[in-house]
């Protein structure tokens, strides 16, 4: 799973952590189902419509944009591991971001 983290107050207050006249540089980016409901998240570059050929492309089971609650985290990412475990299963959570950053 992936998430974007909040700009914190310094990279609010630098121009140069901006793009696209103030916006974030990266943004979730969902697909729809004729029927409405999301089938797939993905992050994209702000401005970027579909991916582009040549580029890196990365596939994540999740997808969480900053307003997500780490409690949404827990309950798709973490909680059926932590519920192993205590039950007597091996379960590994990595999680990698720099401390403090969200």
């Amino acid at each position: 799973a992936v998430r974007l983290r909040p700009l914190n107050k310094n990279e609010l207050a630098s121009s140069s952590s901006k793009s696209n006249k103030g916006l974030r540089a990266w943004r979730v980016h969902e697909n729809r189902g004729i029927d409405g409901k999301v089938t797939q998240r993905s992050i994209r570059q702000t401005g970027e419509e579909k991916a582009i050929e040549g580029k890196s492309l990365f596939s994540f089971d999740e997808v969480f944009d900053e307003d997500a609650a780490t409690d949404d985290l827990y309950d798709a990412v973490g909680g059926a591991i932590v519920k192993g475990a205590v039950d007597g299963r091996n379960g590994t959570i990595f999680a990698y971001g720099q401390t403090g950053s969200g």
